[in-house]
């Protein structure tokens, strides 16, 4: 146990929340005259043909038309509170909301106080509905209403204000089905010639009903088998409204060009979209000469922590005795010995740490869920069974990691960490939540998991634009390097979005920050290290941001250097990403057979998601101790995973790194900070954590934690106190909080997170925000984490301050309790000589438990 532990706080305090609402500004819309003739066209071909004989089976042959059984896309600038109530009432139902935006038009713009146009995007809220029969009836009804001027009946108001705020009504159509990476991974396929069928993944339009279910798969069944095709899976997980099908077309069908597929396909009305089978993406992993020096390894603790990745090589010294391996989906017969090499990298990254670094060795066991089996003609490539639906294989993983924490608690009942350092190479997050995505925010919040996810690999080459030539690179300073190269990043931010299911709002989501191992030398050869200093993000790695602007990743961390190589092409210098892994971290590796000692080298953000759930583990083995320590320090397993989640980000900041993009980041200007920070916060997200932070404490700073859990409405304070010291005296103190939880979600709605936290501090700790360069407050504030430094110099004369938790409800409702976690850190300079933890610790008057010799 450390000299000083961290220290829990007292209850907290509970009151009404006392909302204060918010402006958001309204786009200006059409006058009434141009609104109808606008908006005629769109649904006049609907009125003349419905009430025609046999209208609905000429509106349902016309895949252009709006019809019966056809989804039906109402796009508006703006939002509308209650509309999808008001539509479902006349016979729509719901398939789903997206929030999105468009450039300002004549029609569509916001305008300033003078009533001036903004050059500001719009923006506006796709209402995705199915309409029966009676449904299309009733649109035409309240459309003609609208039309004539008439007003409406009591609970249909929003209807006007979906006429008044309507841009477009469409049916959705292939454009919207055939999303750009399916037709891109297709005519690659084509033009590559390949001779294995072409496998791709349905999402269905979701359904409650079993009839309509097997209506939807019949239909597409009928049409993918008479080309020759068929299904090979189906999953359906009702929790996040998905209906899924994996299926294939024999290449003979796609012949040398894949247009007459596409139109086979393009048109069938119970198909969402189609998707390029998920494939995951893997580190490069290369053996190195020479053996470990292994020693003995005592794993005396239970798992609290599980991976879902390939099969490891469990008889490898730094791994026997020390994996549990639940092969559910039979990946050990599929996969040699030699081959296992991303499932040990990871396990050897959770249980040692980089192997360079022994002090980062846990004794806990892992539970381990194969779910990638290697391809053995790639020797470095590993993937999902071919045969599967990814997003199927991890709800199973996770259920089975449920079932083993209920059957056996003795060895996984503190389970609450699940290592996810795979994701979907074929879907990068593009302004809505992928449906795996959704998966990991609802196993969470269901089962009080943390998932530490790996944000995604970006391997393609990019520009460095302020050199035209390799000579003006190789002669400019470094500093002018490392600038070009951020500069480049940010220029390059739209091809490296976070790969799915990273854009999730639950789990901790991890970059790759470009750190080496200390045993690393130069690059090898003429490969070019872009950040020698270790100051900057890998240049392989996903950058943000997340949903609805929010931020991810949330930290970066240590995951290999990735070195490259430069060019020229097109009058600049070109990075090429070198797949060398001379720079990477240490682990253990399958290697030659019947050697257990073997190692590799390895780099990318699925090493920094390992080596983060290494920390994770080691808070909660510190957890663990503290509740030997303090008697109010036993943290339930409802609220250990946001305790975690809290602490991991915790000991996060920006540094000189942050410091050093404020000068060069866009847009510079004193009056930009927003819009600045938040991009420089798409490199770095909170930051970089410091486990040692929260590990432990020092005489000058104090870390502190509570947990709760909070409604709809309701506000909670916590009092924290100052040191007596520090009463009446001007030295610099330093306050870091940080606020974690776990929302439901609302999958159909825009919105999407359904429990909003706030934090407020009132300014009686003497410190204030904005003097600590860190990501704007409404940045912070759009996930499931708000991390905040406060610093200043203010006297102060009060023994404590208090810290308030409120929590609102989105999206259509909260019926849930939130489980919320806060951990706060009071600290002042070393030379002040205030004893900051013994005082605080004198005040909390914190009951020891008494020791039991052993």
């Amino acid at each position: 146990m450390p000299e000083r532990p961290i220290l829990p706080l007292g209850p907290l305090r509970v009151e009404r929340r006392v909302g204060r609402p918010r402006p958001i500004p309204t786009p200006r819309t059409p006058p009434f005259d141009q609104q109808v003739n606008r908006i005629t066209p769109q649904i006049q071909r609907l009125e003349e043909i419905l009430g025609r004989d046999g209208g609905v089976l000429t509106l349902q042959a016309d895949p252009t038309a709006l019809a019966p059984e056809r989804a039906v896309v109402f796009e508006v600038s703006g939002s509308l509170s209650t509309f999808t109530a008001q539509a479902e009432r006349v016979g729509f139902m719901l398939l789903g909301e997206f929030e999105t935006e468009y450039d300002p038009d004549e029609n569509f713009y916001y305008a300033n106080d003078k009533d001036e146009r903004q050059a500001d995007k719009v923006e506006a809220t796709l209402y995705l509905l199915m309409p029966d029969e009676r449904a299309m009836q009733e649109l035409l009804r309240l459309w003609a209403r609208y039309r004539d001027g008439k007003s409406f009946p009591r609970n249909y108001g929003q209807w006007k204000a979906l006429f008044d705020q309507l841009r477009t009504i469409r049916p959705w159509g292939a454009q919207d089905r055939l999303t750009a990476s399916f037709v891109q991974e297709l005519r690659e396929w084509v033009s590559r010639g390949e001779q294995r069928p072409f496998r791709f993944e349905v999402n269905l339009w979701f359904s409650d009903s079993d009839e309509k279910r097997r209506s939807s798969r019949g239909n597409f069944e009928t049409v993918i088998s008479g080309a020759g095709g068929q299904i090979l899976h189906e999953s359906r997980i009702d929790a996040i409204k998905y209906h899924g099908l994996l299926a294939e077309i024999p290449s003979q069908f796609l012949g040398e060009d894949e247009t007459q597929f596409i139109q086979l396909i393009s048109h069938l009305d119970p198909v969402m979209h189609y998707a390029p089978q998920s494939m995951a993406y893997s580190e490069i992993i290369v053996d190195e000469e020479g053996e470990l020096a292994v020693g003995e390894f005592d794993a005396a603790r239970p798992a609290c922590a599980a991976l879902v990745d390939g099969y490891p090589f469990s008889n490898h010294s730094l791994l026997t005795n020390r994996v549990d391996i639940e092969d559910i989906f039979e990946i050990e017969q599929l996969s040699q010995s030699a081959y296992r090499k991303h499932g040990t990298a990871m396990a050897s990254l959770i249980l040692n740490g980089e192997l360079s670094q022994t002090d980062d060795v846990v004794n806990n066991r892992l539970l381990v869920i194969p779910a990638l089996q290697p391809d053995t003609f790639q020797n470095n490539e590993e993937f999902f069974p071919p045969d599967k639906l990814a997003i199927d294989l991890i709800y199973q993983a996770v259920l089975k990691i449920h079932e083993k924490q209920v059957s056996e608690p003795a060895t996984f009942g503190k389970l609450t960490i699940i290592n996810h350092s795979l994701g979907n190479r074929h879907e990068e997050y593009c302004g809505k939540v992928s449906h795996w995505g959704k998966l990991l925010d609802y196993l969470s919040f269901t089962y009080g998991y943390l998932f530490i996810v790996s944000a995604g690999n970006h391997k393609h080459n990019f520009a460095l634009r302020q050199f035209s030539t390799l000579t003006e690179y190789e002669a400019a300073a470094p500093e002018e390097k490392r600038n070009a190269t951020f500069r480049a990043l940010c220029e390059d931010v739209q091809f490296r979005q976070v790969l799915s299911p990273a854009e999730s709002i639950n789990p901790i989501v991890v970059g790759a920050w470009h750190e080496g191992a200390p045993d690393i030398g130069p690059p090898p050869g003429r490969l070019v290290d872009l950040f020698p200093s270790d100051d900057g993000p890998s240049i392989v790695s996903s950058i943000g941001l997340g949903h609805k602007r929010s931020i991810k990743p949330d930290i970066f961390y240590k995951s290999g250097k990735a070195y490259c190589s430069v060019s020229t092409a097109n009058g600049c210098c070109l990075v090429i990403p070198s797949t060398n892994s001379a720079g990477g971290l240490s682990v253990a590796s399958p290697g030659t057979p019947g050697v257990q000692t073997s190692r590799a080298r390895t780099f990318g953000t699925s090493c920094a998601a390992a080596l983060v759930t290494n920390l994770a583990i080691r808070i909660s083995n510190m957890l663990d101790e503290l509740a030997e320590t303090f008697a109010t320090a036993n943290v339930p397993q409802s609220h250990r995973a946001a305790l975690i989640k809290a602490l991991l980000v915790h000991g996060s900041a920006w540094h000189e790194t942050g410091e050093h993009l404020e000068g060069i980041t866009e847009p510079l200007g004193g009056k930009k900070h927003f819009a600045r920070r938040t991009n420089i916060a798409r490199l770095l997200g909170f930051g970089r954590p410091d486990i040692e932070r929260v590990i432990e404490s020092t005489s000058n700073r104090a870390t502190m934690f509570a947990y709760g859990t909070i409604t709809k409405d309701q506000k909670q304070i916590l009092s924290i106190p100052i040191p007596a010291s520090l009463s009446g005296r001007a030295d610099l103190r330093r306050v870091t909080v940080t606020l974690s939880w776990f929302s439901p979600v609302n999958t159909r709605h825009a919105q999407y997170r359904q429990a909003v936290l706030e934090l407020e501090i009132p300014e009686k700790c003497g410190a204030e925000r904005k003097t600590i360069l860190q990501p704007p407050t409404l940045t912070c504030n759009r996930g499931t984490l708000i991390h905040g430094i406060f610093e200043g110099t203010t006297p102060i004369t009060t023994e404590s301050f208090t810290v308030e938790i409120s929590c609102k409800a989105q999206a259509g409702g909260l019926d849930d309790a939130v489980p919320f976690a806060i951990a706060v850190s009071f600290e002042t300079p070393i030379e002040s000589e205030i004893d900051v933890y013994t005082e605080i610790r004198s005040r909390l008057a914190l009951e020891v438990r008494e020791r039991v010799p052993v």
